[in-house]
């Protein structure tokens, strides 16, 4: 619970939260500068754009969003 968290633990998570997305951000750079070499730009940012919107739905699914609050449950 977030609420009972401590300012630690809070900070800890916040580190590995952000070490997290700094890698999928660094592997989805690497992937849209391979696609590059073959797709038009156009097409590179609908990759990303995809890939953007996939990791919003795992986030969700997981529930990690939920838990701290930033998501609202839903009604099913």
């Amino acid at each position: 619970n977030y609420e009972s968290m401590t300012d630690d633990a809070a900070r800890n998570i916040l580190k590995a939260w952000f070490s997290l997305q700094d890698d999928e951000v660094a592997l989805t750079r690497k992937y849209a500068k391979q696609l590059e070499k073959v797709l038009p730009p156009a097409k590179v940012i609908r990759f990303v754009q995809i890939e953007n919107r996939l990791g919003i739905d795992r986030a969700l699914d997981g529930g990690w969003l939920r838990d701290l609050g930033v998501a609202q449950q839903s009604s099913t």
